[in-house]
């Protein structure tokens, strides 16, 4: 049987574009990546007519102008060292790709589609890219709501290659990595509670030390960001998870929640929108509440083995075929 070809065009975000490709390989397909990360100055004259626009015309929008053409002319020069026809296109965050990219990249494949994996509010750019595919996804039900097109929903997913990993006995009772944002403050509440209740926590934080978390002994700071795979060998170590909601940005669920699932972890999240999920279990799951009611509880509860029915749903194999539409998979739907 002849080996499925896939083309990938997405962010370099934590070299999660590597296990997308890992993931792909694992289930045997031929595999082309393409990837914004590498831009650089073509002259010395560009970079210093960028210093000066952004220092003294506090103008940042040369360098944008820059990047957008550089990396254009790379996937457009990529996509025509292609000299094949793809069976399947997926771009995840088609926002960060030029008109003319998709374009060509339509071209190349026989079915093309894309998915949002941010709140589309963020980026409404993206709503201009949707009629060159013919599949749109997005993660937050409420861009369905929202949208005047044809989107159609998806959850994120957990990395099915790399459940060997997770054969280990963990050390920390608790794992969370994050950036220092607005929910900092959330952050800080969750570990003095858990703290308290003497557990055993790694706490990263992707920025240098701040004074006012001095005191917060349960913190680290990384100087650059994990890989998406460190991350993972991170989280085998540890018996539960933290996840917090970016309450203003979008509502739907992060991969902390399938990490959760995939990988049997407990979960403490922010987002109550787990809930209406069909894997949601008070025993695995303790969304957040101001008093942290029931959180000792929940501490002391073994974890419950989910359903490996649901379990799959929710694993990287199942979604590319969800999304794809190819046999067998199981439709992922937002509710119970």
């Amino acid at each position: 049987m002849k080996q499925k070809t896939f083309l990938v065009m997405m962010t370099s975000d934590v070299k999660i574009c590597n296990s997308v490709k890992e993931n792909l390989e694992f289930l045997n397909y031929h595999v082309v990546i393409i990837v914004n990360d590498d831009f650089k100055y073509k002259s010395i004259q560009d970079k210093l007519v960028n210093f000066y626009r952004k220092v003294f015309k506090k103008d940042k929008s040369y360098k944008r102008q820059l990047i957008r053409s550089y990396e254009e002319n790379k996937n457009l020069f990529l996509l025509e060292q292609q000299k094949i026809k793809f069976d399947f296109t997926l771009v995840i965050r088609p926002d960060k790709f030029s008109l003319k990219v998709l374009e060509a990249a339509k071209i190349k494949s026989k079915k093309m589609v894309a998915y949002q994996w941010d709140g589309m509010s963020r980026f409404p750019e993206v709503t201009e890219t949707i009629d060159f595919f013919d599949k749109f996804y997005v993660f937050d039900e409420n861009d369905i709501e929202n949208s005047s097109k044809k989107l159609s929903y998806t959850t994120n997913f957990y990395f099915d290659c790399y459940l060997s990993l997770f054969q280990k006995r963990p050390i920390y009772d608790v794992y969370f990595i994050g950036t220092y944002d607005s929910r900092i403050n959330d952050l800080i509440s969750i570990c003095n509670k858990l703290s308290g209740l003497g557990l055993k926590l790694n706490i990263l934080l992707a920025t240098s030390p701040k004074k006012d978390l001095k005191k917060y002994k349960f913190i680290k700071y990384i100087k650059k960001p994990l890989t998406y795979y460190e991350n993972l060998e991170l989280l085998s170590q540890s018996k539960m998870i933290i996840d917090l909601a970016h309450k203003n940005l979008h509502t739907g669920l992060s991969f902390r929640t399938f990490e959760a699932i995939g990988y049997q972890k407990k979960l403490i999240t922010s987002n109550p929108i787990v809930e209406k999920y069909d894997f949601y279990s008070p025993q695995n799951i303790f969304i957040v509440n101001p008093n942290f009611e029931g959180l000792e509880k929940f501490i002391n509860e073994e974890f419950t083995p989910i359903n490996e029915e649901i379990r799959n749903k929710y694993s990287f194999s199942n979604w590319i075929n969800f999304i794809t539409n190819q046999e067998p998979f199981q439709e992922i739907n937002i509710f119970k």
